[in-house]
């Protein structure tokens, strides 16, 4: 029996407890069926809480995927990128410095 819950059981003309016969099952059956009725309500509940806990700890797992990707594909690449134009940008300015010295010597 849940905590919190008595069972109500008849009582008596004398106080004792009755027998429960006959008379007092379908009371005894109503009863029994609203606990679990009660009892799959909350099971059901739990199962879709369940569902959707699992469901947002997939999601995160693909949103994580995601962010590592980026993190370790596409920057890795940007920067890669950005360090190739760097290096042209220089070899680039040395060359012109170089053909300025030459013809500032021709001069």
């Amino acid at each position: 029996m849940p905590p919190g819950r008595r069972k109500h059981l008849p009582v008596g003309g004398n106080g004792s407890v009755a027998v429960a016969g006959l008379a007092y099952g379908g009371q005894y059956r109503e009863d029994v069926g609203r606990l679990f009725s009660g009892a799959l309500v909350l099971c059901v509940k739990l199962a879709s809480v369940q569902t959707s806990t699992i469901t947002l700890r997939e999601v995160n797992k693909l949103t994580n995927r995601r962010v590592n990707g980026l993190d370790h594909t596409v920057q890795t690449k940007t920067a890669y990128t950005i360090k190739k134009i760097i290096s042209k940008l220089h070899a680039m300015e040395c060359e012109d410095f170089f053909h300025l010295t030459l013809a500032l010597n021709k001069i």
